[in-house]
Order: C-alpha cells, then structure tokens, then sequence
C-alpha cells in the first residue's frame, strides 16, 4: 500500500477496469493537468477581451498530508448520448486501502450540465457556479489570481447579467458564431432569488419589450432577454416568477426558445463527453480544440495565442474534445477528461501525453529559472515548480470509455497559487526584465535613462506604498515616499487601487501612480493644481521623492514639466 493518507472511496466498475487492463496507471500525469489548467485560464481570458469587452496570490503551498473525502460520481448510461436523460444514481462506495494508483472519485455528485435553451453545436462551453464558490473563504483569492482582467470580467459579467455574481447560483456561458461569422455569447443564469420579466427591465432599464415566438423578452443591444417560463401575451408585471434567466443574442432566440423544450447536440465527442460533466463542481470548461484552429480562434487573443501552440504540441492534435473542471470544498480538486481520435488507443495515446507533459514541466521550469521577472510576480513563478512536483504526486489516471481521465486532489491553497502562476506564466514577459538587465550591464545608467526603461506594472488592487516599491525594484531608482508631505494634504500611503500598465516607460508608470493615487478625482491631468501629488528628482545622491505640489512650492522644488501647465 502507498504510504500517504489519503482514504479512497471508487466504484467497484473502476477497480475493475483497472484491473482488466493487467496494467498499473502511471502514477503521474502531473502536466496535463497543469495544461488544462493553464488553458482554462487563458480560455477565460480569451472570453472576456473577445467577447465581453468587445461587445498577487502570494500565500505558501499548504503541506499536502490530509484526509479528503471522497465521493463517487453517478454513471451514465451510453443512451444519454442521443437523448439527455438525468444522470443514474451514484453507485454503491466501497471503500479501498488506498494503493497509490487507483484514480481519486469525484468530490461531486451533480448531475451532467444541462443544455436547455443554447443553440446546437455549441463548440464551447464554460459553467461557473459564481455564489458557491464566491462564498467560499478561497473564492476571493481565486478572482485575485487571475489577475487585473479577473476583476474586469467580473464587472463586465455584472453589468451584462443586471445582476451580481454572488446573486448567481449557475451561470452556463457558450461561444457561439452568427451568421456574419462573428463571435458572441449565450448565457443561462440560475438566480439565487426569483425574477420576473419586470424585475429584469428595472435593472436594465436602457432596453426596449419585443416579442419573439410568442414571447415577450426585453432587448439590450443585439441580446434578448427572456425568463423562461413567462408565456406569451401575459403582462411583464403579471409574468409567473422563475430563477432561470437567459440571454443569446437576438438572431438566435427561436433557436434558444425551442431548446428549452427539447435538449439541443452537440457534436459527437463533445456529446459523448457531455454525460460525464458534473454540474456541481465551481468550474467546468466544455470545448472541442478543433473549433480553436476555424472560427475559435479569435478567442486566443494576448496570453491566448500562447497556449495554442502549447496545446498542439501536448495533445499532438489527437484529442477531439475536452472537459477541465475544478472543485473547491474542503481542498481543492482538478478533473481532466479527453477523447483521443476514433483511431487513436487511448492507452497509447495516455502514454504518449505522459511522455510529452513531463518534458513540459521541466520545460516551464528551465523558463521561470531562466527568465527575469516582473517583481510583483517573482514569488509566485519562484515557488511554481515546486506546486507542479506536490501536483504531481497527487494526480491520479485511467482510461473510461475511451476517454483519459486524469484526477488530483490538493491543500485548498494550491487551487488559487496554480491559477496565479499559470496567469503570471501566460501575462507577463520575462523578455522586458531581460533586456533592462542588459542595458544595466552595458555600463552606468543616468537617472533619467533608467527612467525611460520600458517595464510592466499590474495588479487588480494594492497600496501605494506598495506600487511605488515595485517600480523602485523594478526600474532599479530609488523612489521615496515623503510621508510627512502627504499627511499635510490628508493623503495616506495605505490608499488601494488596481494598474495594469504593460511595455510602458517606467516614467510614464510613475504619473499614472500618482494620477490614480491623488485625491482630487476631478483633476484633469498632471498639470492640472489639483493634481496634489507630484514628485522631484534628486541629484548626489539620484532618488526620486513622491512629495505634494503645495511641499514642492515651499521648498522650492523644480517639478518635472509634465506637472507644469505649458506641458498639456
């Protein structure tokens, strides 16, 4: 028996299968794991820029000896792949000595994800149980991890549904294309209260009633609006309640009308797929790789286009279809699932993954040594090859149906230091780091010239304080806060904002600071007098001093002309 002390509990079919094989699972799949990971969030990304705004997780690795408590997920019989029927119910636990191979059972029970009201053939598909998870002690630290744009895509999410995310039980987000070839989104929104039609129109109240088959639904720009179980003719006012909302964009509403009556397919592999989802886990991502190399690809935007390649390179263009899914409970749990190519052996193919993804991990570890980071993010990228060596002692593999199936449990802590390191990984660029070094080593900077360094500063929210030390790091100049200065105008270091500032002279990060630390909000640029923070640069010995205008004038400092009137 291995000796660790995790406590299994598998159906009895898994054992069995494991055991016909006449073959031990390899004990480590740790990268595919991480891939799906790293994919997932740069799949998130993809989403928001394209779609959405079109239209540092610092704490330690916990030690990884728990118990977890482990559940068996409910078998599908093969007929749901023709006609969606709700999931069997779990079977029979049994409990083995845990053997150090045998796969890890799901934490979840959930029933597959339901495809009521989206059109069919939807090629991506994204379930996020917002309330649960954001309810959760590790829910904040998980949208803090995916960076500045985590925080943004939760706005923008907010401002499209009419409703906040903690207001949200299960939202169900697919990319769909239209007829002019362009991407857009459907959503189906499960509400932790009911809503009616008129609840909808007072929170977007820029839209306008229109009635499609027969129902009347409100319209904001190009989506439509409907609660499903409103008939037609009936009063918005007088409309029964209902937590279901749903939003597709206006050329696809009979299509979403009719789905609610009968569940639409998909294509098959992600039909065959479909079954095994678990609609109660925090996080599931549904996709076909195949739709990222024809209309998807839009969607690999910025840290996106970094993961094409990668996933061609780790999947070798064999898998057809493909389920992530991450669970937070009492630890954190991560599920990959894939469908090799009808003529590939899912053992061979299982084997082929193994030998490519152990490559990649020292591959990623030989570009964190090698690399000069940011340093707000330095940490993080420090620590990640020793996250991917406990991941991977605790990733667990099988083959199901003809699908690889890897599994893994980990301390609650690893969930959101995986999706930071994953983020910073895709985000940031080392090259940037890379070059100011060298232009230091070619011989002494001036002030100035080391001001003009082109550098990188993001963050969703931080002090400061805290800013100015990170560009100081970074840029290699001392930066001194006059904090006696800044108390006089009742300005304090401890102040909080959020900065994302990429490939920007180190200077020009500099004003933007201060521009989103001063206190007069109505300033209308740097010149401006009520632009009360300002900074001087020192000669004997070179520093910078962020000081207020009013201490400036008394001293008689000269300011740099970009606070002076003439310069705007």
């Amino acid at each position: 028996m291995a000796d660790n002390e995790f406590n299994i509990k598998v159906d009895e079919t898994t054992v069995r299968s494991r055991t016909s094989r006449g073959k031990k699972q390899p004990k480590s799949k740790l990268p595919l794991i991480i891939g799906g990971n790293i994919a997932l969030a740069a799949f998130i990304v993809g989403i928001y820029f394209f779609v959405i705004r079109g239209g540092p997780a610092d704490a330690p690795l916990a030690d990884a000896s728990i118990n977890v408590p482990v559940k068996v997920a409910p078998q599908i019989q093969e007929s749901a792949i023709s006609e969606p029927k709700p999931a069997e119910p779990p079977p029979r636990e049994t409990i083995l000595d845990d053997d150090g191979e045998t796969l890890w059972a799901s934490p979840t029970t959930g029933e597959p994800i339901s495809l009521r009201f989206f059109p069919p053939g939807t090629p991506l598909l994204l379930q996020l149980r917002p309330a649960e998870l954001l309810a959760h002690p590790e829910g904040g630290k998980v949208i803090t991890a995916l960076g500045p744009w985590g925080e943004g895509a939760t706005k923008q999410l907010e401002a499209l549904l009419g409703y906040e995310l903690s207001e949200v039980e299960t939202l169900l987000l697919g990319v769909v294309t239209g007829q002019d070839n362009q991407l857009d989104v459907t959503l189906r929104a499960e509400l932790t209260q009911p809503v009616t039609l008129a609840d909808l129109q007072g929170r977007l109240p820029t839209g306008s009633s229109i009635n499609v088959a027969g129902r009347t639904m409100w319209q904001v720009g190009n989506h439509s609006y409907f609660v499903p179980e409103q008939s037609g003719g009936t009063s918005p006012t007088n409309a029964p309640e209902s937590n279901t909302l749903v939003i597709c964009p206006t050329e696809f509403t009979e299509d979403a009308v009719a789905a609610g009556q009968v569940e639409p397919m998909l294509v098959r592999d992600l039909q065959r797929l479909l079954p095994h989802t678990d609609s109660d886990r925090c996080v599931t991502l549904l996709l076909s790789p195949r739709f990222l190399d024809a209309g998807g690809s839009r969607l690999l935007v910025d840290a996106g286009e970094r993961v094409r390649d990668a996933l061609d390179w780790l999947m070798d263009r064999e898998a057809t279809a493909m389920v992530v899914s991450m669970h937070w409970d009492e630890n954190f749990f991560a599920e990959l699932r894939t469908t090799p190519q009808l003529q590939a052996q899912p053992q061979r193919y299982s084997k082929q993954l193994e030998e490519r993804l152990t490559k990649a991990a020292s591959l990623v570890e030989d570009q964190v040594i090698a690399g000069t980071w940011p340093p707000f993010g330095r940490k993080v990228l420090a620590r990640f090859p020793a996250m991917l060596r406990k991941f991977a002692g605790y990733t667990r593999g099988t083959v199901e149906d003809r699908h690889v199936v890897l599994r893994t449990y980990l301390p609650l802590v690893a969930g959101h230091n995986l999706l930071a390191a994953s983020e910073l990984l895709l985000t940031q660029s080392s090259t940037s780091g890379g070059a100011s070094t060298a232009a230091a080593s070619a011989g002494p900077q001036t002030l100035k010239q080391r001001l003009a360094r082109v550098t990188t500063l993001s963050f969703p929210k931080d002090t400061l304080e805290q800013a100015i030390k990170l560009l100081s790091e970074d840029l290699g100049v001392p930066i001194q806060i006059q904090g006696s200065d800044l108390q006089l105008e009742g300005i304090t270091k401890n102040q909080s904002f959020g900065i994302d500032l990429r490939n920007k002279p180190g200077e020009a990060i500099l004003q933007e600071i201060l521009k989103q630390a001063n206190p007069d909000r109505t300033a209308s640029g740097l010149a401006d007098p009520k632009q009360k923070l300002v900074y001087v640069i020192r000669e004997q010995p070179d520093r910078i001093e962020v000081t207020t205008r009013s201490s400036a004038k008394k001293r008689g400092d000269a300011l740099p002309a970009v606070f002076e009137s003439s310069a705007q």
